[in-house]
C-alpha cells in the first residue's frame, strides 16, 4: 500500500483541480479541512451499503514534521485507482495532450 503522505499529496492536487474543473468531478467530491482531505466517491457503496471515502489526517510531529492517519470505507486498491486516473488526467490535461 502508498504511505499515507502519497495519499495526502495527491488529494490535495486533486482538491485544486475540483476547485477549477467543477464539472469535471461528478462521481467523487475532495472536501479539505484545516487538518485532513476527504475523497467521498457518491456512486461506489461498500457491502454494508457506505460509500467509498478516504479520510487522510495530518497531524504536527514536530516543527515542519508531519504524520498521518488514514481512515478508509470500501477497497483501498479501487480507491487507489481513481486517485492514480484522475493524477494521471490532470498532467495529461497540462501537457495540453
Amino acid at each position: 500500500m502508498e504511505n499515507k503522505k502519497w495519499y495526502w499529496d495527491n488529494l490535495y492536487i486533486l482538491y485544486k483541480d475540483q476547485n477549477i474543473n467543477v464539472s469535471n468531478y461528478n462521481n467523487f467530491i475532495i472536501v479539505k479541512r484545516n487538518n485532513h482531505i476527504k475523497l467521498i466517491h457518491k456512486k461506489l457503496q461498500n457491502d454494508s451499503g457506505n460509500y467509498y471515502m478516504i479520510k487522510i489526517i495530518e497531524h504536527p510531529f514536530r516543527t515542519n514534521e508531519f504524520y498521518y492517519d488514514m481512515e478508509l470505507v470500501g477497497s483501498v486498491e479501487i480507491i487507489t485507482n481513481i486517485i492514480k486516473e484522475s493524477i494521471r488526467d490532470i498532467k495529461i490535461k497540462q501537457l495540453g495532450i
